[in-house]
């Protein structure tokens, strides 16, 4: 089977702070999401804070949505703010093959929350800046 892949298209800013902007079909469907995001206010303060990672799809080739899941994990290094930080863990084609990998590592890891994103193919995420 021939590995499919999804481009994630992620924002950080002068501060640190990110923002996911969706995943996109092909490499260069991201840069021309970079290009739009470039213009919008927010985003456009750091015009050079945005990187492209390739992800792999498990399941079938042909695909709209890619269902991408998150270990969702609190953290503890500062008590005076409540902060979670994101953990990729997969990303799949089909909504049950996510929901299974779930289930698993819940049972695994009954402390952590894992969630479940679906996205569509292309679609901007954000249509406003920080």
């Amino acid at each position: 089977m021939t590995t499919r892949y999804a481009y994630w298209l992620l924002h950080t800013n002068d501060r640190n702070d990110e923002k996911g902007l969706g995943f996109y079909v092909s490499k260069e469907s991201a840069n021309k999401a970079v290009e739009y995001y470039r213009e919008v206010s927010g985003f456009s303060d750091n015009p050079d804070g945005f990187e492209i990672f390739p992800v792999a799809v498990s399941g079938p080739p042909n695909f709209d949505v890619v269902h991408v899941l998150w270990d969702m994990t609190e953290d503890e290094r500062d008590e005076r703010s409540s902060s979670w930080r994101e953990y990729f863990l997969g990303a799949y084609s089909r909504r049950e093959d996510a929901e299974a990998y779930k289930l698993r590592v819940e049972k695994e890891r009954s402390d952590r929350e894992i969630v479940i994103d679906s996205c569509v193919l292309d679609h901007k995420e954000w249509l406003e800046g920080f």
